[in-house]
């Protein structure tokens, strides 16, 4: 698979989060990154994703709330979205299975455990 051929957003309000993943990804995947769930819904207009990485906890627009508008877009019906968060608690997985997430990745995680993750979702 070439370079850049699958586009991933990443949305965490941590800056080194978001540091970590663009240096970890980079280099296989076209990563675009968000502060918060209001700078992704500006980051989608007029792109397409592949796969999404959906902090819960963010100022403005909460994870929960983004994932309900990702797919609310017909064009992200059946995209993989992957909550990450420190927390994985029953209730919160509920939520965000309510909500239309595919699955959880707890942070910390390393970079392995992140590209297994977009390989098995993504088919490659």
């Amino acid at each position: 698979m070439s370079s850049y051929s699958k586009k991933i957003l990443f949305v965490d309000d941590s800056p080194s989060m978001r540091l970590f993943v663009e240096l970890s990804l980079s280099s296989k995947f076209e990563i675009d990154t968000a502060c918060d769930g209001e700078d992704a819904i500006h980051k989608m207009e007029g792109k397409e994703y592949d796969l999404f990485f959906v902090d819960i906890y963010m100022p403005k627009i909460d994870g929960i709330s983004l994932i309900k508008k990702i797919r609310s877009n017909s064009l992200n019906k059946f995209k993989p979205i992957i909550v990450i968060s420190t927390e994985a608690d029953d209730d919160l997985l509920r939520r965000g299975r309510d909500a239309g997430a595919t699955g959880w990745l707890v942070k910390p995680f390393d970079e392995d455990s992140l590209m297994k993750t977009i390989c098995h979702l993504l088919k490659i």
